[in-house]
């Protein structure tokens, strides 16, 4: 059908006709698509067909145009349609079964059809869906099984009907002149119309699927639930009605057609019925390939892993031999043998292949020689019982001198490995059968020290009396279980450990939290230092007692020599397993009770704030394994100094809820803690209100630290009203201050109250701070809720991680889920507060807050910089009541929820709620806008952007996030992808209606990408000055070949730039008549520096100096600079001997700083650049190449300081000669008008006043905010 091209109407009237009969479940979703149309019907038709009444779902959907129709008894559907199409006064018409959907596109579509190509008929195609319901309160469950998405074929039509009802939107004069449906069909009644309308007029078929056709399987839809004795008595009568008062030759003809169909049809069943069959061959073959591969890799898997594992034992093992070497050697010396090395010097050993082995040789060494005396007196005792063992001694002796003769063979390399193991073994074997001799000896008691190199035995040592570190924690891994079958239930992993020294009179103590029975080990990684280091570990392992009192008797002792331990490796430390150690918390106390200074061992510890568990626990329970000491400690932290007991003369005044668990005096403590070293640092005062149950242990701390504690009755928390309660409370305190409504728990960020403080500053007409609660996974527990249409509360940004773009920005908002947010006094006293006690939900009653706001034209914003770290809050509710508060949310704000987005919405449109027109800017970096112009330029572009209420993304191309910038942009509202967040998903995000690209390297890597992704998108490319032709003046200038190339290669990528956008934006008037020389058809808009309303109390007389300000990085500064300071300063200084010259900015090179003397002071970058520039006299800028407007002379000329400019530099900005600056461009000129303007007070103050009101006029704020209002009404088709 072709498109008709005489003039139409722009919009026909439509209406939706539903029959529906005891499904108000499937009318509710079918209201609600009709509701979320983009093109909304005229009128909605609802023909109840003697069914049970459905007004409270009428009710919810009031704001649709709906006619209601009540059949009181079943007249049948074909009456009910046609019922409801009298009903009607539309030109046009459609059905919708009480079971199907519309998507939201499809009455526009069809509208349009009906429009641009005169159709009485369109249909679109639908989804088929298999629909189950699961049960009355649970959703349905659907699954796509097909498509009707046919061309229109009205012969195809005449033996079956495969064009679904509620695809069509008909003509409604056409529907009642065809007369209607038959009312004496209850089947094929759509079928039956269709063949009437078909023989009367084309239908329209547009190629796009715009609704669902639900088919069911477990209910009585009546097309499948029908006997079949229905369907060939329904196909009777199409059959008698429609094919039967044909002629002979008609009928013939449709046979013949339906039978060529049934061929076509059979043909194409077979050769699918082959294809099938050769598909489950190839699949059954690739199931065989992939079972043998399967195998194949399963095999090799063992394989490696059976590999893996011989290997890991073998490695394992051969730590283990050469370990057990090293204490076998020092361990199995005999008497001669150690005579022998007593008498050995250093300077005897040759050829020594390491630094180690000599190292550990000479230890060795020194370390026997040390104990010469003990061993002697051990020796003379020894030889009492020498008859006794003379035998056994004699043969000892004999194996000692060989193992002698094979060490001094080894020159020491092979002292440490070359000793045969089993000759080392049965000397061992031998000297621990003299020991047993000796201790069965009836002759007497062997006196201490026989064993020579052991270790002296321990001493009692006082394990009260020991020094606790608790500041550190092991690097440890805990385990539950049995040896065989064991599960991990905790761990620390050191990114940075640091070594803790066991001293003698220290022990180091740590807790382990068990969440699993059965706790029988612990690793924990050593280091020995030495390399044979005989110490002895003792661990002890106490358990916590719930009243923070240490148990006085240990559970279980463990000790071992640290001679069994591989440096910087975990020793395993097994006891008898704690059955029932669930939910309990252990205390372990290490010590070495045989260190000395020369010889000591070393826990891998990380600091104790840094713990982590494999299955890490809430805050709560990380408050649980906090050392009792460490508890009690924060207990006592007083926190007076801090708090003003006055709550009228606080400046923040906190309510935290005391919620009910075990550990609230640990959080509350630290809590405090945290506020006492914020509030110090800030030197803020704070009152603080604890409020909720009876709580003994709260309330002593509280009236210890002058907390108040409220108490609240049980009943304000069974009915869930504690918010209402709370804030009749601040209500009655009649304060000032900012109102913090939190619960305990949470802990503070340091500059959370400073951010605060900012943000209420900044944004005069808010009226609640909803901040941000994230977890230890830095992902979010809480943010901010989004409103759909029927009154429902989405929280999709709970789990996304922090630093993700679309938190990051300051927003308004219109729901919350959690009870955090911050409220001035001033505002919380103009709420209504009564009106949330109907909802039974916290998130409810926050949310009908912050609409109350809106009534009195306040906002409620998320700020991400106000943070706290928390778990979530875990309200004690249930579905129904947060339904019934839906409902009641619903039916007081329908009104406005209209424009809200709605359930079957995607992402977009939940960040995006209020549908505002988005824009993507694309820089090189973010704006520095305190370093350079052109950022500040783009700073302020931006600024204006949002303030038209244009939601702007931004991404710089060197993915850069200084913190500064970022947070700069994010504070405006402005959504910042960089660091892990990449072009492609800014892209991803949405589809923008305004692209603008930064610069000519952006302009000329993005143009491709923003037209290919966004190809509805309008593209505007920002040239910030003509690239080329600053490159081009400064070849010029200095001659160089190559630099005029580089300025051709630029203007190529320039111009394609120019080109391919749809808008450019220049900065000057000169710019723009430049590109247009350059392509005359150029849609060219100045977008110009942007210079914010400064007040500045600058005068002649207090005023001295003259000042250069710019970024150093860019070449022509540089070049003004030094050919001032060398061509210029000269004749200046010759006329005013005393004056100086200031030279401020970033990224200062060398050769600027070497111009620093008596006259001239490099200041470099500062903070605010204003106070400095009101302090000169005149503002100097002898540029001699460059393009575009310069940004830093008219910052000068807006705080009133006169500039002397050459021609370049006054380019671009309409500035007039003698009266709002001073121009000249040789170096003599130059600087006469420097003397003039630093010496001629009424001259001064005449290019000072009139610089200034030039500025304001051409590049105030409002002036280009109006100029740019007015290109994107006309630009983009919206008002503003």
């Amino acid at each position: 059908m072709k498109q008709i091209t005489k003039n139409r109407e722009d919009k026909i009237s439509c209406s939706v006709i539903i029959r529906t009969k005891n499904r108000p479940r499937h009318l509710y979703r079918s209201l609600d698509s009709i509701r979320c149309q983009h093109r909304k019907p005229d009128e909605v038709v609802v023909v109840n067909d003697g069914g049970e009444s459905i007004e409270s779902v009428l009710e919810v959907f009031s704001d649709l145009p709906l006619i209601s129709i009540v059949n009181s008894i079943s007249k049948g559907r074909a009456k009910a349609g046609n019922t409801g199409a009298t009903a009607s006064k539309s030109k046009a018409i459609c059905f919708l079964d009480d079971d199907d959907r519309f998507y939201p596109d499809h009455l526009k579509r069809l509208e349009l059809c009906m429009l641009k190509f005169d159709a009485k008929v369109a249909y679109s195609g639908s989804i088929l869906v298999l629909k189950d319901l699961l049960g009355e309160i649970n959703p349905e469950q659907k699954q796509i099984i097909g498509e009707f998405n046919d061309p229109f074929d009205s012969s195809r039509l005449a033996f079956e009907n495969y064009i679904p009802l509620n695809t069509l939107l008909i003509d409604r004069e056409l529907f009642l002149n065809t007369g209607k449906f038959d009312s004496s069909f209850e089947l094929f009644e759509d079928w039956d119309l269709l063949l009437r309308l078909s023989k009367v007029t084309k239908f329209y078929h547009l190629d796009m699927k715009t609704s669902e056709y639900a088919v069911w399987g477990k209910s009585n839809q009546i097309t499948l639930s029908s006997r079949s004795e229905d369907w060939r008595n329904a196909y009777d009568r199409i059959f008698r009605k429609h094919f039967l008062p044909l002629e002979k030759s008609n009928q013939t003809k449709l046979m013949a057609d339906y039978w060529m169909m049934s061929q076509k049809r059979r043909s194409r069943i077979q050769e699918l019925e082959k294809t099938l069959q050769s598909s489950q061959a190839t699949l059954q073959s690739s199931q065989a390939t992939l079972q043998s591969s399967q195998a194949q890799f399963t095999e090799q898997l063992n394989s490696i892993k059976s590999s893996f594992i011989r290997q890991k034992k073998q490695n394992q093992r051969l730590k283990q031999v050469v370990h057990e070497q090293n204490k076998q050697l020092t361990l199995g010396l005999g008497c001669n043998d150690i005579k022998s090395l007593l008498s050995l010097q250093t300077n005897q050993v040759e050829n020594i292949s390491s630094n180690v082995f000599k190292s550990n040789y000479d230890r060795l060494v020194n370390w026997l020689k040390s104990h010469e005396m003990r061993i002697t007196e051990d020796v003379e005792n020894f030889s009492k019982f020498w008859n006794t063992l003379e035998k056994k001694m004699a043969e000892l002796e004999i194996n000692t001198a060989s193992l002698l003769d094979q060490l001094h063979a080894s020159k020491l390399r092979k002292v440490w490995g070359g000793i045969p193991i089993p000759q080392v073994t049965s000397l061992l074997k031998k000297n621990k059968e003299i020991h047993a001799f000796i201790a069965n000896t009836t002759n007497g008691v062997i006196p201490y020290g026989t064993s020579l190199l052991l270790p002296p035995q321990n001493q009692s040592l006082d394990q009260e009396s020991l020094h606790a570190i608790v500041e550190y924690t092991p690097i440890f891994e805990a385990f539950a279980g049995s040896e065989e079958k064991y599960k991990m239930i905790a761990q620390l992993n050191g990114l940075e450990p640091y070594p803790i020294v066991l001293e003698k009179n220290k022990k180091l103590c740590f807790n382990i939290y068990c969440n699993q029975h059965n706790f029988f080990c612990v690793k924990i990684m050593l280091a020995t230092y030495l390399r044979i280091n005989t110490c002895n570990i003792k661990i002890l392992i106490f358990e916590e007692e719930k009243e923070a009192q240490h148990s006085i008797t240990p559970l279980r002792i463990c000790e071992f020599n640290a001679i069994n331990a591989l440096d910087n490796q975990y020793y395993k430390i097994m006891f008898q397993p704690i059955i029932n150690s669930r939910g309990k918390v252990y205390r372990f106390e290490i010590n070495s009770p045989n260190a000395t200074e020369e010889q000591h061992i070393a826990v891998w510890c990380q600091p104790t704030t840094t713990n982590e568990f494999v299955d890490p626990p809430s805050f709560f329970d990380t408050c649980t394994v906090m050392n009792p000491w460490t508890q009690r400690m924060l207990s006592e932290i007083p926190c007076k100094n801090f708090l003003c007991i006055d709550s009228k003369k606080a400046d923040h005044i906190f309510w935290i809820y005391n919620t009910p668990h075990v550990n609230s005096l640990t959080t509350l403590s630290l809590t405090m803690f945290q506020l006492a070293e914020i509030a110090g640092n800030m030197k803020r005062s704070l009152s603080i209100f604890m409020y909720g149950q009876h709580d003994p242990a709260i309330q002593n701390y509280c009236k210890k630290n002058g907390i108040s504690y409220l108490t609240m009755e049980e009943s304000i928390i069974d009915k869930n009203q504690i918010l209402l309660w709370v804030l009749q409370q601040a209500n009655d305190s009649k304060t000032v201050a900012l109102n913090w409504f939190i619960q305990n728990g949470l802990c503070f960020e340091k500059n959370i109250i400073q951010n605060a403080e900012s943000f209420f500053e900044a944004h005069q007409n808010a009226g609640m701070l909803i901040p941000v609660v994230k977890n230890h996974k830095q992902k979010i527990s809480h943010a901010f809720g989004q409103i759909t249409n029927n009154g429902e509360i989405s929280t999709f940004s709970t789990g996304i991680k922090v630093n993700h773009p679309t938190i990051g920005y300051i927003r308004d908002i219109d729901a919350a889920d959690a009870p955090f947010f911050i409220m001035p006094a001033s505002v919380l006293k103009n709420l209504t507060t009564a009106t949330i006690d109907s909802y039974h939900t916290v998130r409810y009653q926050i949310t009908e807050l912050i609409w109350q706001l809106k009534t009195n034209s306040m906002v409620t914003k998320f700020e991400p910089g106000v943070a706290f770290i928390g778990d979530k809050f875990q309200e004690h509710t249930n579905k129904s009541r947060l339904n019934q508060d839906q409902m009641i949310f619903f039916k007081k704000w329908r009104a406005q929820l209209l424009d809200k987005p709605s359930i079957f919405d995607d992402m977009t449109a939940l960040l995006n709620p209020d549908k505002l027109k988005t824009a993507l800017i694309v820089d090189m970096t973010l704006p520095t806008f305190d370093e350079d112009s052109g950022s500040l330029r783009m700073f302020e572009l931006i600024r204006l952007l949002t303030q038209l209420r244009i939601k702007v993304t931004f991404f710089p191309d060197n993915m850069d996030s200084t913190i500064k910038y970022r947070r700069a942009l994010e504070q405006i509202g402005v959504e910042v992808f960089c660091g892990n967040y990449g072009i492609s998903d800014a892209f991803a995000e949405c589809q923008y209606d305004i692209i603008i690209l930064s610069r000519v390297e952006i302009g000329y890597r993005y143009m491709n990408m923003a037209k290919l992704l966004n190809p509805d998108a309008r593209i505007y490319y920002d040239t910030v000055d003509i690239h080329y032709l600053r490159e081009l003046r400064r070849a010029e200038i200095e001659q160089n070949k190559e630099l005029r190339q580089l300025a051709g290669k630029t203007r190529q990528k320039e111009l394609s730039n120019c080109i391919q956008a749809d808008v450019v934006f220049t900065v000057t008037k000169e710019d723009k008549k430049h590109l247009r020389k350059e392509i005359p058809s150029l849609d060219c808009v100045v977008v110009p520096n942007i210079h914010g309303d400064v007040t500045s109390d600058i005068s002649w007389q207090n005023t001295d100096g003259l000042v250069f300000i710019g970024n150093y990085h860019h070449t022509p500064n540089v070049d003004a600079v030094l050919y001032f300071v060398k061509n210029v300063f000269p004749l200046i200084l010759k006329k005013i001997p005393e004056i100086k010259l200031y030279l401020i900015g970033s990224n200062m090179k060398d050769s600027i700083k070497a111009l620093e003397s008596e006259n001239i002071q490099i200041l470099g970058w500062v903070e605010k650049v204003e106070p400095e520039l009101v302090k000169r006299r005149v503002c100097i800028s002898y540029l001699r190449y460059g393009a575009g407007m310069k940004g830093k002379i008219g910052q000068a000329m807006a705080l009133g300081l006169p500039v002397v400019s050459t021609s370049i530099g006054a380019e671009g900005m309409e500035l007039k000669d003698e009266e709002t600056v001073l121009v000249a461009d040789d170096p003599r000129s130059f600087a006469n008008n420097v003397c003039r303007a630093y010496t001629d007070k009424k001259l001064w103050m005449k290019i000072s006043e009139n610089g200034k009101k030039d500025i304001c006029k051409r590049y105030g704020t409002e002036a280009v905010k109006e100029k740019l209002k007015a290109f994107l009404e006309k630009d983009i088709n919206k008002k503003f």
